[in-house]
């Protein structure tokens, strides 16, 4: 389907072996990376670039979230961060739930890419791969993502009370999915492939 691995301003691309470099910078930003995974706090090298590739590689859905080329322009797209959909093992598999992760270089936030990409994955996950629940997970020590997931329409399911470790101290981890008819109804009309823009 044409246009189905794009969005407004973004390209969605499987992940290479030569992504590593890139996947390697990414990890490797300490504090970038404590806003989105509870993972022990260690240098990433070449071991854990590879090791975040081969998981983007078995994930249900896993990508690198590239800036379109500039009509004319040919090469490689270029590599801002990158989405994570796992889904349950396959004897719950009936019960159509995926989690999402997502990550993005520091010096491409606050210019709306992460709304964006979210709206890509939720649009995959409800219209193409059928799911009836995207879940996430954020950090209380990260209130910016708390309140962009509940303005693109994430509901609160609960709260994990200090359930995460981070410099000294325990944070609470909330919990917020979204259902594929919350889907429906905030973003039903987006039946074009690519067309992410809120109507």
């Amino acid at each position: 389907m044409a246009g189905a691995f794009l969005s407004e301003r973004l390209t969605f691309r499987a992940v290479e072996l030569d992504d590593e470099p890139f996947l390697g910078e990414l990890l490797g930003d300490s504090e970038n990376f404590a806003q989105s995974a509870p993972v022990l706090m260690i240098p990433p090298g070449s071991k854990g670039a590879k090791e975040g590739r081969e998981r983007l590689e078995n994930a249900v859905m896993g990508a690198i979230v590239c800036l379109q080329q500039p009509v004319g322009q040919s090469g490689k797209p270029v590599p801002i961060g990158l989405i994570l959909m796992n889904g349950d093992p396959p004897q719950l598999a009936h019960h159509r739930r995926i989690e999402m992760g997502i990550s993005l270089a520091r010096s491409q936030q606050g210019k709306g890419y992460g709304s964006e990409t979210i709206r890509f994955a939720l649009r995959w996950a409800f219209q193409h791969a059928n799911y009836h629940k995207v879940s996430l997970a954020v950090f209380e020590h990260n209130p910016h993502a708390a309140r962009l997931y509940e303005k693109l329409g994430f509901v609160l399911e609960g709260r994990r009370r200090q359930h995460v470790w981070r410099e000294g101290r325990y944070w609470d981890q909330m919990d917020m999915s979204m259902l594929a008819g919350e889907w429906r109804e905030r973003y039903g009309n987006h039946k074009i492939p690519g067309n992410d823009t809120e109507k």
